[in-house]
Parts: structure tokens; C-alpha cells; sequence
């Protein structure tokens, strides 16, 4: 008679968890990527300071390194967006476009500046009554404006960006957190 060859419990268990740990790996790999931007950083100061570079050196090549990053939202999804102190859960770039300027438009007196902001064919603000003139558009909360949302994920914050700097809000007042596109 032959026998099944009995398994010990733990082989068992190994077998019955081995989805949980792929799982555990996926999530330690996702870890390792969003280390790894730091860890170059560490990488390249550690380098300058073996070969005897003076301080004031590394402060510039720190700053210079600071203003050449430039995030790429290609393939990405919104979800939360932090502007002027204030968080907000979003869905999708037209919910981030759309809040971020509602955010700001709420935290100023003169919004119809706002229609100032065009692109090179196109107004990316209007007044109510003229949101024929967008393609996409999508209301501003609490205003009687609309806003173009047809736009790419970089587009969306570009144009947040340029709604921030027209009221002179600074840039570091915005944050957004995304995750990668399925």
C-alpha cells in the first residue's frame, strides 16, 4: 500500500499562509521603493563628505538637488490633497483640481481674479454662464465660477500652482498624496 508521505503541521501552515506572506513581500518592496529616493540622497551626501567637501558646498548642491525635483503624477490617483492647512479625501485630479481652488477661492475677497489665468487657446476659469466655453467643466463650490477639468494629473496641479502663486500663496502650502494607478 502506499501511503500518502504525512506532512508535519508546520509545512502546513507555511502552505495555508504562503498568500499572506507574498502579500507581507509586496508591501516591504513598496517600502524599499519610497526608501530608495532617501537612501540616494544620504548616499550622495555621504560621498561629498569623503571627499572633502566644505559645508557651504554641500548647502548648495542640497538646494540645487531641492529645486530639480519636480514630481511626475503620471499614472497616479489623488487621494487626499493637503492645501492651506486643510486636508480633503478626493477621487480622482478633477476633485483635487476642484478643491484646491475652492480652498483657496474661500480664503480670499477678490475670486474673479481667478479668470485671469488662461491657458495658450483656452480660459481655464469662468464666470456662470460662460462654462460653454470649457470643455470639461466642473463648479466651484460656494462660488459662481466653473473650472476646465480636462486635464492631465501634472496639468491639474500646474493649474493649482498657478491659482496659489496669483494669490501669492507659497507652494509648500500644497501637498498631495496619490496612489499608483491599478
Amino acid at each position: 500500500m502506499d501511503a500518502e508521505p504525512r506532512q508535519d503541521p508546520l509545512h502546513r501552515r507555511a502552505q495555508r499562509s504562503r498568500g499572506r506572506r507574498e502579500y507581507a513581500y509586496d508591501k516591504q518592496s513598496e517600502k524599499f521603493v519610497f526608501l530608495q529616493g532617501a537612501y540616494q540622497e544620504f548616499a550622495e551626501t555621504v560621498n561629498m563628505l569623503l571627499q572633502n567637501i566644505s559645508r557651504e558646498d554641500l548647502t548648495a548642491e542640497s538646494a540645487s538637488s531641492e529645486s530639480d525635483d519636480v514630481d511626475d503624477y503620471t499614472g497616479t490617483t489623488p487621494s487626499v490633497i493637503k492645501i492651506l492647512g486643510e486636508t480633503h479625501d478626493v477621487d480622482s485630479w478633477a476633485d483635487a483640481l476642484t478643491v484646491g481652488v475652492a480652498t483657496i477661492l474661500h480664503d480670499v475677497d477678490d475670486q474673479e481674479r481667478i479668470t485671469e489665468i488662461d491657458g495658450r487657446t483656452r480660459s481655464y476659469f469662468v464666470e456662470e454662464g460662460r462654462q460653454s466655453d470649457l470643455f470639461k467643466p466642473r463648479r466651484i463650490p460656494d462660488t459662481n465660477l466653473y473650472v476646465e477639468t480636462n486635464f492631465s494629473a501634472n496639468d491639474c496641479v500646474r493649474t493649482i500652482e498657478r491659482v496659489m502663486e496669483k494669490y501669492r500663496y507659497d507652494r509648500a502650502e500644497l501637498e498631495v498624496f496619490t496612489e499608483e494607478a491599478e
